[in-house]
């Protein structure tokens, strides 16, 4: 049998039956046979040398009136994954036993008659192929916060937690050098999908939104609509024939500065609200103005996003005349717990200017200046 397409499945079936005769010493049948039943057994052998087996048991049959045990038959069905181009059959009857004891009819003889027929092969069509998962991790707009942040991706058994594929990345910026994750599963596992920041990363995973999506070859398998999967959470179970391949992006977060104004009391009887002050700054922040309306209260500018990351940041104001001084001026990250900054003030006031570091101005960072005003009084 040749010409067999790989990745098909082929069914095999095949009949067999058979008699046995016993016939006494001058002819007479035989009182009391005794014999095992007698199995076959048929041989698939591919051109690699492998073999496959299947064999059938007929029932024992009662004897006829001529005492011929006649088998009926039985088909067998055998399902195989063709990894060869050429298979040969061949049969291979198992050896069996006959004993007739017909006292003090001795020696006694059995004549056995069996036969393969009806020996079918049909292309039963593709196999049913194991599913596959694949996680591929990428970065999105600005690349890393940190380009020493490198990230591990791992496809999780979702009820052990085990490990069943990893990859790790390599590059810096926005490239991304492997972090491939590739298993082949089955129908019956959930799985999950989980990543994190691997020794020497400067960042925090909490310091990156991070986006889980995925797709399907198998247009007849199951789907992963977009945000009905996310990172850690258990996946549907897949269907054989599924080619699923998944991209976890991470995209650094960004970096914002919201300056609060106050204006202390006293301030000379002459002086009264509103008290507007401008401010400049850099890497994002334009100038902006901020007016009291009242004395001892805090009015707020807009959290502005600052353009990058790891980058020093100043902002300054100036005073209208020379009574005005600067009380205080300090910068938190109130966003401390996700960016990873130091919980207290960041910042040395430089009377009416104040620098956050380069390794504050961290990506997730929400960082808070606040500039208390006092007056001169006479």
């Amino acid at each position: 049998i040749s010409e067999l397409i790989p990745g098909h499945i082929y069914e095999v079936s095949f009949m067999n039956s058979g008699m046995v005769r016993s016939i006494g010493w001058n002819g007479r049948p035989t009182q009391s046979p005794i014999f095992a039943a007698m199995p076959w057994k048929v041989t698939f052998k591919g051109a690699s040398g492998t073999q496959t087996q299947i064999s059938s048991t007929p029932p024992t049959p009662a004897p006829n009136a001529n005492s011929i045990y006649e088998f009926p038959t039985v088909k067998t069905v055998l399902r195989f994954l063709a990894g060869d181009t050429t298979i040969k059959l061949g049969f291979i009857p198992v050896t069996w036993d006959l004993v007739t004891w017909d006292f003090p009819c001795l020696p006694c003889y059995t004549t056995q008659e069996s036969f393969l027929s009806n020996l079918q092969m049909v292309d039963a069509g593709p196999a049913a192929t194991s599913p596959t998962l694949t996680v591929q991790k990428a970065l999105g707009t600005g690349g890393r916060a940190n380009n020493a942040d490198q990230f591990k991706v791992s496809i999780l058994n979702a009820a052990t937690s085990a490990v069943l594929g990893s990859g790790n990345t390599a590059g810096t910026g926005s490239t991304v050098t492997g972090g491939l994750a590739s298993i082949t599963g089955d129908s019956t596992t959930r799985y999950k999908v989980v990543e994190e920041v691997l020794p020497g990363s400067v960042s925090k995973l909490t310091q990156y939104n991070a986006a889980l999506s995925c797709t399907n070859a198998n247009s007849a398998g199951t789907q992963f609509p977009a945000g009905t999967v996310s990172l850690g959470q258990n996946f549907p179970l897949l269907a054989a024939g599924d080619q699923v391949s998944c991209t976890v992006t991470n995209t650094a977060k960004p970096v914002t500065l919201q300056l609060r104004q106050m204006v202390l009391s006293p301030v000379p009887v002459n002086l009264k609200p509103p008290f507007t002050f401008s401010y400049t700054g850099n890497n994002g922040w334009s100038a902006a103005p901020l007016t009291n309306t009242s004395l001892n209260s805090v009015v707020s500018s807009a959290a502005v996003q600052l353009t990058a990351s790891n980058t020093a940041t100043t902002v300054s104001t100036t005073l209208p005349e020379p009574r005005w001084f600067v009380s205080s001026f300090n910068c938190t990250d109130i966003n401390a717990a996700v960016s990873g900054n130091p919980t207290g003030n960041l910042v040395t006031s430089g009377t009416t200017s104040v620098t956050v570091p380069a390794a504050n101005v961290r990506a997730g960072a929400a960082l808070r200046c606040t500039l208390l005003m006092g007056h001169l009084t006479p």
